[in-house]
C-alpha cells in the first residue's frame, strides 16, 4: 500500500463479466492501451465484481483486519462538476479497478477504503461478489419513475439481467424476460418469470407497444431496436447493456411514439451500498443462481470457458481456497 486510506484485501470471490472476457480477448477497450503496449507496458489484472478481507489498513483506513468488505471499484476524481453534482458515474477521470488499475482476479487487491463496505463476516462471499452487478440494475431503476401497474420488459438474461428482473419483481411490477438463448430462456423460467424469444416483435402486431418501460442489457443493436418496437406510445427504453456496435437508429419511431430513449452507466456508491443491503439482507437471493466456481490458477481456463460457453453459467467466479472449503 502506498496511500494511507489503502486497504489490503485478500480476495474471497471475484466474478468473471462479459467486459472482462472482451478484454481477454479483444482489449484494449475501457483498459488505456499506453498501459499494456509499448516500451512502459506491464501488466493490468483484471476483476471488478470482487470481494474480500482486510488483511492490512493504512493509518487513516477505518477498518479492522479480518473484516469483510465489498468493493466499489469505479473511483471518480471527487473535484469535477459531475461529481459534484452527485453523478460519480460519470465523471471522466474515473478509474476503474480491474480496468484502468489493478483489480480483484487476484490473491490480493488494494482498494481505497473509501470504496468498501463492511459486511458481517458470516455473509457467504460469492453472494456479496454479485454487489457490482446487481448495482449495475439499482442505477437502470433510478433513472426512470415506475409505477407498479407498468409492465415492464427485460431484454437480456445474463447476469445484469436477471438480476434486474429480480429488483424489478420485488417492486412489484409484472415483469418479461427476452432472451435469445434458450438455456437463459429456461433459467428465466425456473425463477418465476414469463420468457419469451425476442423474435415475438416480428411475429404479429399485437405484441407491439405492448410493454410501459422496456430495459435493454445486451448492447445488441437488434435488442435495442426490438425494444424500441414493443414499447407503448410514450414509454421509456432504457439502455444498459455495453455494446460498441452501431445502433443504426431511425428517429422516426422514437418521435413518432414519443418514447424516450434513456441511457444507464455503471452505478454510484450510493447505487453499490443499496445493492449490498438487498444481497445482505436477503432481499435478492441469488443463492440458487447457477455459479461456475473455479480457483486462481485456473483463471485462464475459465475465461475460456466463458468464451466458448457463454451460457454454461449465469456467472463464472473465482474463489479462494477458504471459501471454497466451505461445501467439502
Amino acid at each position: 500500500m502506498t496511500r494511507s486510506n489503502d486497504v489490503l484485501l485478500a480476495v474471497e470471490a471475484c466474478g468473471i463479466c462479459g467486459t472482462d472476457i472482451e478484454e481477454w480477448c479483444e482489449g484494449p477497450i475501457a483498459i488505456p492501451a499506453a498501459r499494456v503496449r509499448g516500451d512502459a507496458a506491464k501488466p493490468l489484472t483484471l476483476g471488478h465484481e470482487f470481494c474480500g478481507r482486510v488483511i492490512d489498513a493504512g493509518s487513516e483506513a477505518r477498518f479492522e483486519v479480518g473484516e469483510l468488505v465489498a468493493v466499489e471499484v469505479n473511483i471518480p476524481c471527487g473535484e469535477c462538476p459531475a461529481c459534484h453534482d452527485d453523478r460519480t458515474n460519470n465523471c471522466p477521470f474515473t478509474v476503474a479497478l480491474g480496468l484502468q488499475d489493478d483489480g480483484g482476479l487476484a490473491e490480493y487487491v488494494v482498494a481505497p477504503a473509501s470504496s468498501c463496505v463492511a459486511v458481517d463476516g458470516s455473509v457467504d462471499p460469492r453472494v456479496l461478489a454479485f454487489a457490482e452487478p446487481l448495482a449495475v440494475g439499482v442505477h437502470a431503476l433510478s433513472r426512470v419513475t415506475l409505477r407498479e401497474s407498468d409492465d415492464v420488459a427485460v431484454f437480456g438474461a445474463g447476469a445484469v439481467g436477471v438480476l434486474l428482473a429480480l429488483l424489478l419483481r420485488r417492486r412489484g411490477n409484472r415483469v418479461v424476460v427476452v432472451e435469445s438463448s434458450m438455456k437463459r430462456r429456461d433459467l428465466a423460467r425456473q425463477l418465476g418469470f414469463e420468457v419469451t424469444d425476442p423474435q415475438f416483435s416480428e411475429q404479429d402486431e399485437s405484441t407491439r407497444s405492448r410493454f410501459d418501460v422496456c430495459f435493454e442489457a445486451t448492447g445488441n443493436p437488434h435488442a435495442v431496436k426490438a425494444a424500441i418496437k414493443v414499447t407503448r406510445e410514450g414509454g421509456k427504453v432504457v439502455l444498459l447493456g455495453v455494446g460498441t456496435r452501431d445502433l443504426g437508429l431511425s428517429a422516426w419511431n422514437l418521435v413518432e411514439g414519443e418514447i424516450s430513449l434513456i441511457a444507464s452507466k455503471s452505478h454510484t456508491m450510493k447505487d453499490f451500498a443499496q445493492a449490498v443491503d438487498n444481497l445482505v439482507s436477503g432481499a435478492i437471493d441469488v443463492t440458487s443462481l447457477p455459479l461456475g466456481e473455479f480457483r486462481l490458477e485456473d483463471a485462464v481456463v475459465a475465461f475460456e470457458g466463458a468464451r466458448s460457453h457463454p451460457d454454461a453459467y449465469l456467472k463464472r467466479m473465482m474463489v479462494s481456497p477458504s471459501v471454497a472449503q466451505r461445501d467439502e
